[in-house]
């Protein structure tokens, strides 16, 4: 039995991983849809954000803040300020 090639193998296994991050964001994301946290809410925009960003190595910081937020429904002006504060 021939061993999978090391490129179809990395490829693979970044593919489990990205789905992993993806599935933990949607979970943190839905697990306390009913409560209304800012605290929770700005965390789920950096994750979307960073999420976005770890599956596609060609988006911008800009391009993954839009993204998110028209995937989570909030403003860009609001995300670009936790990553400008995130980064300090």
């Amino acid at each position: 039995m021939a061993s999978i090639p090391k490129p179809r193998r990395q490829r693979t296994a970044s593919r489990e991983e990205t789905d992993r991050l993806r599935q933990w964001t949607n979970d943190i994301k839905w697990l306390h849809q009913g409560v209304q946290s800012t605290f929770r809410d700005n965390a789920t925009g950096l994750l979307v954000i960073f999420n976005l960003m770890s599956e596609d190595g060609n988006l911008t910081q800009t391009e993954a803040v839009i993204k998110a937020g028209r995937y989570l429904g909030r403003g860009a002006a609001a995300l670009h300020v936790l990553v400008t504060h995130w980064h300090k």
